[in-house]
């Protein structure tokens, strides 16, 4: 797997699988693109590490940074809007940046949500520009009681 990372090089990641099913782990990668389960567990679920990764890249492109700079701030799942975004967009990126894997959006969901199929000429809802973006979106104790749980 190649990856490109903030200084635009170029990373070369090993996936290893494990004895279970659908869980994995990564040798390398860029920290701040890994999930709360990776940062914990040292493991990850295929998908649900997409996901993470895909809301992530979103919010760098729309809000014009990342989200978390720190494995603390990525536990947390404190999901903080810098810009105004559309409530679709908001809603999408929130649904990947879930801190269990188990309630984050799958990959299928992602390619079927309203933002994604929207079109150039769909308008956007009226208080979308009025809003102020600002959103805080989980609680650190209760976020790390979910990345430690079940599987997704």
């Amino acid at each position: 797997m190649l990856i490109l990372d903030l200084e635009h090089s170029v990373r070369i990641n090993r996936i290893q699988k494990s004895k279970h099913k659908h869980v994995k782990t990564i040798v390398a990668g860029t920290r701040v693109y890994s999930p709360p389960e990776w940062i914990v567990n040292r493991k990850y679920y295929g998908e649900k590490l997409t996901a993470w990764s895909l809301g992530i890249l979103l919010y760098d492109l729309v809000c014009g940074d990342i989200p978390f700079d720190s494995d603390q701030a990525i536990c947390s799942g404190q999901l903080l809007f810098i810009t105004k975004v559309s409530c679709q967009c908001k809603d999408l990126i929130q649904a990947c940046l879930r801190v269990c894997p188990g309630e984050r959006i799958g990959v299928e969901q992602i390619r079927n949500h309203p933002w994604m199929n929207a079109t150039q000429h769909d308008p956007l809802e009226q208080d979308d520009h009025e809003r102020d973006c600002v959103t805080i979106h989980g609680d650190a104790k209760s976020n790390q009681d979910k990345i430690s749980g079940q599987p997704p």
